[in-house]
């Protein structure tokens, strides 16, 4: 009878030990230093990108968990380098989608800067930024991505960013 109470305790121990050995691990935390924070994911061809992060309206960086509120601006911020210059001036295009988890378009521009026919100064180039705000809900949703597409419209050259944001 002692063995066999030995026994179970020795299996309730392994089942213990097993059960917390399977538990997911907590998600690391983005280095304070990282130049590409709050998860967003870039590619580009022709230009360089030295940054890229969220900020509020405020200009107080968005946590890296992603989470904001209704009604609230969330802006990405690109650094971006390696435009062509002419006449001190840079022609930059730029498109932004928005959609829920379910695949369903919110929210769709294909020329942000349709009104920057004269161009725009290459520190404005330099330190692109593409709004968005969520203004209502009528059902939740997992989360929103967004996904972003600058180019330079003299050279060809190229960036897609995406990003999820969250509801707290």
């Amino acid at each position: 009878m002692i063995r066999l109470t030995y026994f179970f305790l020795f299996i309730s121990f392994i089942t213990i030990s097993f059960d917390l050995k399977v538990n997911t691990p907590a998600p690391k935390e983005e280095k304070a230093t990282s130049k590409i924070r709050n998860g967003i994911e870039v590619k580009s061809n022709g230009l360089t990108v030295e940054q890229a992060f969220l900020l509020f309206e405020d200009g107080k960086l968005v946590p890296s968990d992603n989470k904001v509120e209704v009604g609230q601006w969330i802006q990405l911020r690109l650094i971006i380098k390696g435009w062509k210059v002419e006449k001190d001036r840079v022609y930059v295009g730029g498109e932004e989608t928005v959609t829920n988890s379910e695949g369903e378009l919110l929210f769709k521009d294909e020329e942000l800067y349709k009104n920057d026919k004269g161009g725009m100064t290459i520190e404005e180039a330099e330190a692109i930024t593409v709004s968005v705000r969520l203004t209502s809900i009528t059902k939740l949703y997992d989360y929103f991505l967004v996904q972003v597409r600058v180019w330079d419209k003299k050279s060809g050259g190229d960036v897609f960013a995406s990003y999820k944001f969250y509801l707290k």
